[in-house]
């Protein structure tokens, strides 16, 4: 898996770190993926460079929605922990959980049966992921209705995006 961390390292000190695109040619700068693989302009050329392909997919989902004023943090951290052969699924399971906790700001404290459906499922999607396992495809379902609900409700799209790019169990 290549991971091209002098080349992410020189896009944080020369604020070419971007969210939301691969490259922008215009102003040189690219995303979390875009650096860590040489030439990387899609999950394709991830996949190619020897990315599996869910974390990819989760990379990018994860590091688009998370603050602006986290995002170097984010992504330095996680080519260093792939680099220091720490597992990628470890990791991305701590990071999607703690993205997930920042999700209920986007659900908010109302009590209408959705409200309370999402809460439910994104505390007990972090409790499974915080305990070391990915989600059953059943649990996986329940997420992506909740978060449907959550996205026709709220008009917050990157809520459903980050929970259906949660991977399942492999059976």
């Amino acid at each position: 898996m290549q991971v091209n961390i002098e080349a992410l390292q020189n896009a944080i000190k020369n604020d070419k770190l971007v969210q939301s695109t691969w490259h922008n040619d215009a102003t040189r700068a690219a995303c979390l993926m875009g650096w860590l693989v040489d030439g990387a302009r899609s999950v394709d050329d991830c996949v190619t460079a020897g990315w599996p392909e869910w974390l990819v997919n989760l990379n990018i989902s994860l590091f688009d929605s998370c603050p602006a004023d986290e995002k170097d943090r984010f992504a330095l951290g996680l080519a260093l922990a792939c680099r220091g052969k720490i597992i990628p699924e470890t990791v991305a399971m701590e990071h999607t959980a703690r993205c997930l906790d920042r999700c209920v700001g986007y659900i908010g404290p109302g009590d209408e049966d959705w409200r309370v459906e999402c809460r439910t499922v994104v505390a007990n999607t972090v409790t499974t992921l915080r305990s070391g396992r990915w989600l059953t495809v059943e649990e996986a379902a329940g997420a992506a209705r909740a978060a449907g609900a959550a996205e026709r409700q709220s008009q917050r799209s990157d809520l459903i995006d980050l929970l259906r790019a949660i991977p399942t169990e492999v059976a």
